[in-house]
Formats: structure tokens, C-alpha cells, sequence
């Protein structure tokens, strides 16, 4: 049995929130965090020490007047050896004085070090104990892999104190099968619309299309110009032949062809993308269509449901996050 691990950013924790559901063949476990860039579960971040933090204080008060402001109320060839003598002295002292701040300077700067390693042992001691109860509850299975909402990912693999830690104590593989078609096909229960349109390319759609054939009337299938070819010709033959349905298929050149997209539909369809374009133009579609994202874009998401709330989006990630 499969194991897959979800973070989740949550609100307002003081200790992560594990829970475990059963799934057909696998086990979902979902993990809510609390953190940011200054925060890890309600704890302030442990900021670095910045050499010469320690404040000198304010200059030496009562320092002579510079020999080159004391020149001006000499007379040429003019000597006072006394204001000479009691200038080096205060520099002297001067110099004694900046060693002993520059002395407390290093000092504090050893404590606030320490300070430091001290608070950042606390946190990986913390950071430790949430990985081993993730790990307790994916016992012992065939396979671990994990997924990160965007907002923890770029916490705990970028840059950073607690990415870090993070990664110097977590060693799950990052999910990055969602086109495989064991778990494609947990999306293909949303399908619920009769006419079709495909998305991009990827080697489960020919299982994909097959198990959703018998429902469909129409099926429109648009990749890219690159991918076009017998492959694709023989599986669009061989589909009217077992199914009784042509394919209409299209083509997009170049980068961005599917940038350049507009999808337009009078009545609801089911879209079935595998691109990652996260700009695609869906602003034709009939309310009531469904959307399932085989890649899974946090992106894709958020501007599908802010843009066109009356298009039903799905993809595992939004599925097993709940």
C-alpha cells in the first residue's frame, strides 16, 4: 500500500494536526501546519546575529580638537608642545576605549550566537518530532511520497531557516505522478458532462478516453503541433471503430499555443487538461462545465474559481487536501 502526505497551511496551531483517511490501495495522510517567514507553530523564528549588533554607544566625548583645526589658530613656525603632548594622550585613550568596546562587541556577539544555535536545537527538536508522528502513521508501506500546498512549499523548499532544517530532516520524495493513470482515473468520477475536450497530451489518455467513452457525445481533443502524429492518428481510427465516435483533433503551434487558446461552449462540457499552462482562456464556457486539472496547479485553480465560478474545477491536489 501507497502512502501519500499532503501539507496544508492552517491557521492559528500550536502543534501540527495529523489525520489519516483510507483510500482504495493507498493511505492519505494530511498534515496542517501553522508558519511563516517569522513563525513556526505560534514560536517566533530565531533571527541570525549580525556582526556588530552590539552597539558602541555614542562617540568619545571631550576629544581634543583635530590638529588640523588647531593649525588654523597657529602662526606660521609657531610650536605649542603641551597641545601636542595631551593630543597624543587622547588619542591614545581613544584607541584603549575602541579596543575595549570593539572586546564587549565580540563578547556579546559569542552570547547571541550561542543564543541562537540554542533556539534553532529547539526548533529542528520540534521540527523532528512532527516528522517521526507523520512517519508512525504511514507505517510500513510500498511507497511514500508527499505533496505541498503552494503556500508550504515555498516555506520548505526555498530559501531559509526552515527550509533549512526542513530539508536536512525530511526525505520523502515530492508526488509527481498525477498523469499516471491509477491515480488519473480518481478524477474521472467528475466527469459528468457528455461532450468532451482534451488538453494537452500524456500517456493515460487513451486509458482516460476509453473509460469515459461510453458517456460521451462529442470529444474534441487539442495538443500540441509537436506531439501530432501516426500515434495520434491511429488511436483516433481505432477509437471510432471500437466506440463509434470520431475525434476531432487540433493542433497549437509553438510555446504558447495554448495561451492563445479560447474555448468557448454553449452548453456544459468536461474539460480534461493535462497542459501546465495556467493561462488559458475559459471565458466562453457555459456555467455548470467541469474542469479537471490532470497537473494539479494551485494557480490554475485560484483563477478558474476567481474568474469563472460557474466552472466546476477538481484535481487530486484540491481533492486530497479536502
Amino acid at each position: 500500500m501507497d502512502a501519500i502526505i499532503i501539507f496544508s497551511k492552517k491557521r492559528e496551531l500550536k502543534e501540527p494536526v495529523i489525520t489519516v483517511e483510507a483510500g482504495e490501495g493507498y493511505r492519505l495522510v494530511k498534515v496542517g501546519i501553522c508558519a511563516g517567514e517569522d513563525h513556526w507553530f505560534g514560536q517566533s523564528l530565531p533571527g541570525q546575529p549580525v556582526p556588530g549588533k552590539f552597539l558602541m554607544g555614542q562617540a568619545i566625548t571631550g576629544q581634543l580638537i583635530s590638529e588640523q583645526q588647531q593649525s588654523k589658530w597657529l602662526e606660521p613656525g609657531q610650536i605649542l608642545p603641551g597641545r601636542r603632548i595631551l593630543s597624543m594622550f587622547s588619542r591614545l585613550f581613544s584607541r584603549r576605549k575602541e579596543k575595549r568596546q570593539r572586546l564587549l562587541e565580540e563578547l556579546e556577539q559569542i552570547r547571541l550566537q550561542k543564543q541562537y544555535e540554542v533556539e534553532v536545537s529547539a526548533l529542528e527538536d520540534s521540527m523532528k518530532k512532527m516528522v517521526q508522528s507523520i512517519l508512525d502513521k504511514t507505517e510500513i508501506l510500498d511507497d511514500c511520497t508527499c505533496i505541498y500546498a503552494d503556500s508550504v512549499k515555498s516555506l520548505l523548499l526555498r530559501d531559509g531557516l526552515l527550509s533549512e532544517l526542513w530539508k536536512r530532516n525530511w526525505e520523502v520524495r515530492e508526488f509527481a505522478d498525477y498523469q499516471e493513470y491509477r491515480w488519473a482515473s480518481l478524477l474521472l468520477p467528475f466527469a459528468t458532462q457528455t461532450h468532451f475536450v482534451i488538453l494537452g497530451n500524456a500517456p493515460c489518455i487513451p486509458e482516460v478516453t476509453e473509460a469515459c467513452a461510453r458517456r460521451m457525445k462529442s470529444l474534441r481533443w487539442i495538443l500540441p503541433e509537436k506531439d501530432y502524429g501516426e500515434a495520434v492518428e491511429d488511436f483516433a481510427d481505432d477509437f471510432y471503430d471500437d466506440y463509434g465516435l470520431a475525434i476531432e483533433v487540433q493542433t497549437v503551434a509553438g510555446r504558447n499555443g495554448f495561451r492563445t487558446l479560447c474555448l468557448e461552449a454553449v452548453k456544459p462540457i468536461c474539460i480534461l487538461d493535462f497542459t501546465e499552462e495556467g493561462k488559458l482562456f475559459w471565458g466562453g464556457l457555459a456555467s455548470g462545465s467541469v474542469w479537471l486539472d490532470f497537473a494539479s496547479m494551485e494557480a490554475k485553480e485560484k483563477r478558474l474559481e476567481r474568474l469563472a465560478p460557474g466552472i466546476q474545477y477538481v484535481s487530486l491536489k484540491k481533492l486530497w487536501r479536502g
